[in-house]
């Protein structure tokens, strides 16, 4: 082994807060010569007013990967983020100088499914590797950054068929997957403003609502994949098919199809709760909460391909009266830790994000408007008391 210094020369480009070098590095000896392509990326993030670093509360074995993980945004005090002093009034108006950034200085991808600067916002980051030290950081507070382009190309749910937040209205849920495989609205499914996560919608007895298509693309195969969805009424049973798929063949039977007698009731107590369908090695499994309840017959659909879509109800029949909420349809199957991790961050007054302590510049902070008075003949003394809270 040799050691030799010199001057490196490459080709150099930005797209700050990143800049990557590219450039070929050569040795040669009695044996001959080899060349290798090396590319160094540098990122730098001290036009960032805040940093806020949090962990997960995952403690596996074996590292997630590909783990879409939402972050819930709020000035409120139980919020974790709120209370550890995150404010919108540091960021753009559409929060698009946010970043995330891994401890190894990656910068994950986001997608802001709703931004609400009087509540609760919601953001879902693509972790590529979770281990269960991992660490993040959320960067924000730099007026001179928009908005990255992953944040609109879908390339946050790549891996992903159908991805619905349902933030928008009744006539269309709108999907957030690279194949931008949209569910026309039928029977008119009602808009909620408060769902498990943003805004959500409902269906009602003896109208089949919901959303359904039968124009999926991107010749997805059916031989594996995990389909997941939120749920939710006040009472009643809220049977197994509040999503649907179909395939090309249809003699092959639709997961929901196989549920029966296997995915127990599920008792509706007015909590949000998630169901999920595994196919993988030729089995479907069936979760409830994040845990397993149910494993179908052999079943394998081999080469047949995603024919037709559906949330709320089935592809071809009405589905349970109840709310429902983020239902996603990816192209993997996923293990069962992916599944429960998945879970637990979700779900409402979830503390499965750890916020640790704000680094910024000092602000003060009087969200009641306090006035401040000043005595003509005390010029050194005010009137009034008042609260400052700080972040440094």
């Amino acid at each position: 082994r040799h050691t030799r210094y010199g001057t490196v020369t490459g080709v150099q480009t930005c797209a700050l807060p990143i800049c990557t070098y590219s450039f070929q590095a050569k040795a040669t000896n009695t044996l001959g010569t080899g060349i290798k392509d090396v590319t160094i990326t540098v990122s730098d993030y001290a036009n960032w007013n805040y940093a806020l670093p949090f962990t997960t509360d995952y403690a596996g074995g074996s590292a997630l990967k590909d783990w879409n993980m939402l972050v819930r945004l709020s000035e409120d005090s139980s919020n974790g983020a709120g209370n550890a002093g995150f404010r919108y009034s540091q960021l753009s108006s559409n929060g698009g100088d946010l970043r995330f950034v891994s401890k190894a200085g990656e910068e994950l991808k986001y997608e802001i499914a709703n931004w609400n600067t009087s509540g609760e916002s919601q953001v879902w980051v693509r972790v590529p590797s979770l281990a269960s030290d991992e660490n993040v950081t959320m960067y924000w507070g730099n007026a001179n950054a928009g908005l990255p382009a992953y944040a609109n190309n879908g390339s946050v749910w790549d891996g992903y068929f159908g991805v619905y937040h349902l933030e928008g209205t009744a006539s269309s849920a709108e999907d957030s997957s690279p194949l931008g495989n949209d569910l026309p609205g039928v029977n008119g499914p009602v808009l909620l403003a408060n769902g498990m996560s943003g805004a959500a919608f409902s269906r009602t007895d003896g109208v089949d609502n919901g959303f359904v298509s039968s124009a999926v693309s991107g010749n997805v195969q059916a031989k594996e994949g995990t389909y997941s969805i939120w749920i939710k009424n006040a009472s009643g049973n809220l049977n197994n098919k509040p999503l649907g798929l179909s395939f090309s063949d249809e003699s092959a039977v639709s997961p929901f199809s196989k549920a029966s007698g296997v995915m127990p009731t599920i008792v509706a107590n007015g909590s949000w709760r998630n169901v999920v369908v595994r196919i993988k090695d030729g089995y479907f499994s069936y979760y409830l909460d994040g845990a397993q309840v149910g494993s179908s017959s052999w079943h394998f659909p081999g080469q047949q391909t995603i024919s037709e879509l559906a949330i709320g109800r089935t592809t071809h029949t009405s589905g349970p009266v109840g709310d429902f909420d983020e239902a996603t349809f990816s192209t993997v199957g996923r293990s069962a830790a992916w599944i429960s991790a998945s879970y637990n961050n979700q779900k409402p007054s979830s503390t499965y994000l750890n916020f640790g302590s704000l680094v910024g510049p000092i602000s003060l902070n009087d969200p009641n408007y306090t006035e401040i008075y000043r005595s003509e003949e005390h010029t050194s003394e005010l009137q009034s008391q008042f609260r400052i809270s700080y972040a440094v």
